[in-house]
């Protein structure tokens, strides 16, 4: 599941992701997508907040400042508690994220999350270790209360992170940066993750006053000998931070299967749209490609 879904955007924004053949889609676009490769929940079944029927047409459209509240049951799997990760909680309402909001995780065994409005919702959490989960959805009504779970897995690891830093900061536009995938061994690698982010030009794909950023990435392997690792590709996830204030959170997951051989380069198939700004002195991206090393002699499945 991805919590990313397809988004019309410009065409010049599809530059990068020309390139390659991946086949996910964006779980921030307000149209759902055939191929639901991106953020979504990991089960479809609906959660009742107590007393509450209402037919989802008849729920207000998600409005922040309401009086509901949701309590989010959060567990880490014992390989990943281990690492004491930065939890990060996504919370989306509508099927297309017509309303989000993003927040550190308290670390309590359960966090409650306040003033929401009339809607259906669902929980991402993201350990920015291993890939996200999802919570069910739950529909909340005014004044009432929902309770969601969502477990943390401890695998696939990072095969890449990139974070902006002072150092890459520039006065162009695109802002772009790379770096290189794990090799497996004590040998360096070529393969790398090569990000370019802009601002996003279009319909927000949220309500919202903060601004919105287009982010394609492309997975280089341009090794030419038999030596060099394959890598099978997982999911891609984003964050943004103002200060060290969480701002956004997307993800992409790849197709199973999606394996980058010597001399191949695959990508995210179009942008991925999140909330933030440009990295600056203010602002900062994260990104964390996560995934397997294939070493050499290892059979193609």
């Amino acid at each position: 599941m991805n919590f990313l879904q397809p988004r019309r955007v410009a065409p010049w924004i599809l530059s990068l992701a020309a390139v390659g053949c991946g086949s996910g889609a964006s779980d921030l676009d307000p149209t759902p997508a055939a191929d639901a490769s991106t953020l979504q929940p990991d089960a479809p079944a609906v959660e009742d907040a107590a007393g509450v029927t209402a037919d989802l047409a008849t729920l207000a459209p998600c409005a922040p400042g309401g009086t509901g509240r949701l309590r989010v049951s959060l567990g880490l799997d014992p390989g990943l508690a281990l690492r004491s990760p930065e939890v990060w909680l996504l919370v989306r309402c509508g099927p297309g994220g017509a309303f989000e909001r993003v927040l550190r995780w308290d670390r309590t065994a359960t966090q409650t999350i306040d003033a929401l409005g009339a809607g259906s919702y669902e929980v991402v959490g993201s350990s920015f270790v291993a890939p996200w989960s999802s919570s069910p959805r739950a529909v909340l009504g005014d004044g009432a209360t929902a309770a969601v779970s969502i477990t943390l897995p401890p695998a696939p690891s990072p095969l890449a992170q990139l974070r902006s830093g002072a150092s890459a900061y520039g006065t162009e536009v695109p802002w772009r940066a790379s770096v290189p995938l794990a090799s497996g061994s004590t040998a360096a690698s070529v393969a790398s993750l090569e990000v370019e982010v802009q601002p996003y030009v279009g319909t927000p794909p949220a309500a919202s006053d903060a601004g919105f950023l287009s982010v394609t990435a492309v997975v280089r392997n341009p090794c030419a000998n038999g030596q060099c690792p394959a890598y099978m590709l997982r999911a891609l996830e984003i964050r943004t931070r103002a200060g060290d204030a969480p701002t956004g959170l997307q993800g992409y997951r790849f197709p199973d299967g999606e394996r980058l051989e010597a001399g191949e380069s695959k990508s995210v198939p179009q942008p991925m749209v999140v909330r933030g700004a440009l990295p600056d002195e203010a602002h900062g991206v994260e990104l964390v490609l996560y995934g397997e090393v294939v070493l050499p002699g290892n059979a193609r499945p």
